[in-house]
């Protein structure tokens, strides 16, 4: 129609809680790992915008309690660290707004450089798999009505994407911090093939700071 609009949305996403459990593990640094998290509805799901409500990948969490499970490979010598890694979203029940986003599922591998005792570099290469909303949040739907944004289509969701990451790492060797690790990542799409229209990925900047014993 010839008219231009923004809109935003801020604010906390869903909190999750992962752990790793060892299934194997051998003298030459090969070792395999059962992952299992879980997802708490931490986020919202009613954000507004001018007091209308914002379409589905405008909210910042899912609304429903959900599984993390999967498995990795680690492998490990002086100077090289590799893995794969499978694992997924398993959404449990309906949120209290009548839908649920899609299940998803993921695989990855990469490979790191160590370049000190304390830096290494890395590179990743990521496939993921995500499904269409089942439901629809009734409130979304009559902003349909007037304005068919893909936004607020849930059968716009779905998608299949391929990235590659390239980061950088610091192992703090200090007897007080032992253990933790320093990581940022910059990750980018190689190939992105979506369900209807869907705004794309230039690229996603992650900084984490992990801890493990």
């Amino acid at each position: 129609s010839g008219m231009t609009n923004s809109a935003k949305s801020n604010g906390f996403g869903d909190f999750k809680i992962t752990g790793l459990y060892s299934l194997a593990s051998k003298h030459e640094g090969s070792r395999i790992h059962l992952n299992l998290g879980l997802s708490l509805p931490t986020g919202t799901i009613d954000e507004k915008d001018d007091g209308q409500i914002l379409g589905y990948p405008m909210q910042l969490g899912s609304g429903t309690w959900d599984l993390l499970p999967g498995i990795t490979y680690l492998g490990q010598t002086e100077h090289y660290s590799w893995g794969a890694q499978a694992s997924g979203i398993l959404r449990i029940g309906e949120n209290n707004r009548n839908y649920t986003l899609g299940d998803g599922f993921s695989v990855a591998t990469w490979g790191a450089r160590k370049l000190t005792d304390s830096v290494s570099v890395s590179a990743r290469l990521k496939g993921e798999n995500i499904g269409n909303v089942d439901g629809e949040d009734a409130a979304i739907a009559t902003r349909r009505l007037g304005m068919d944004s893909p936004t607020f289509n849930p059968n716009s969701r779905g998608r299949e994407v391929v990235s590659v990451g390239l980061g950088l790492n610091y192992f703090f060797r200090g007897e007080q911090l032992k253990g933790h690790r320093f990581a940022l990542e910059w990750e980018t799409p190689l190939k992105e093939d979506f369900d209807g229209v869907q705004l794309k990925v230039d690229s996603i900047w992650a900084l984490g700071w992990q801890y493990a014993w």
